[in-house]
């Protein structure tokens, strides 16, 4: 039935999650389940995904005492159906038909395990072409991958970066640790280590947006 599951952890971003609901429902694609954990926000961050619950067919969890952005992901991994996972930080947003190119890319590739992505950021750089630029455009094996990675230092540990198959996060039970701060730099690690196949998506995918006192 769905195609992407996008699951966002909130807590108190009143200012951007607004914006970052909208960017999923606009997009150009019904098959996408939108999952929303709210993490006992205090700022009204509820109320705004509340207002979107009665629009639209999403799932909202709300916590009721503060679990962290690890426990959420993991809640709505569980929740989810989609063939892919997204992973969508409260005060970022998709860019416009950043999902629908995602998707072909999929499916002419042959529904690779994971996807890393074209990303924009309000800081310097201001994409992550810098990185992209030493992977070619067909799939590659994990081998080849970690080559690329390792001849150029490249780092990559942030979950949003990635789409990832839902089916290989079930066959090889990979969950965010319980931690509070970096939980998803293991969790990256184990997928890129336990995947067969990655494909690299140069369209303009999402815009990160990094911020002072946030996680």
């Amino acid at each position: 039935k769905y195609f992407f599951s996008i699951i966002i952890p909130v807590y108190n971003n009143k200012n951007y999650i607004d914006k970052c609901i909208k960017s999923v429902i606009s997009q150009k694609l019904k098959d996408i389940q939108l999952i929303l954990i709210n993490d006992c926000s205090t700022d009204g961050s509820k109320k705004i995904c509340e207002k979107y619950k009665k629009k639209f067919d999403l799932i909202l969890i709300n916590h009721k005492k503060k679990l962290g952005a690890a426990i959420s992901r993991n809640e709505g991994l569980k929740l989810a159906k989609g063939k892919y996972i997204i992973f969508l930080d409260s005060d970022d947003y998709l860019l416009k038909k950043g999902l629908i190119k995602l998707k072909n890319i999929i499916i002419k590739n042959k529904f690779p395990n994971v996807i890393l992505n074209n990303i924009k950021r309000n800081k310097i750089p201001a994409n992550n072409n810098h990185i992209l630029k030493h992977f070619h455009d067909k799939i590659q094996n994990k081998n080849e991958f970690f080559h690329t990675l390792n001849k150029n230092k490249i780092i990559l540990n942030e979950c949003w970066l990635f789409a990832i198959s839902r089916k290989l996060l079930i066959d090889k039970n990979i969950l965010f640790p319980k931690i509070l701060l970096g939980e998803d730099v293991p969790f990256v690690i184990k997928t890129l280590l336990l995947m067969e196949s990655i494909l690299i998506n140069r369209n303009e995918f999402l815009f990160h947006r990094s911020r002072e006192k946030s996680l």
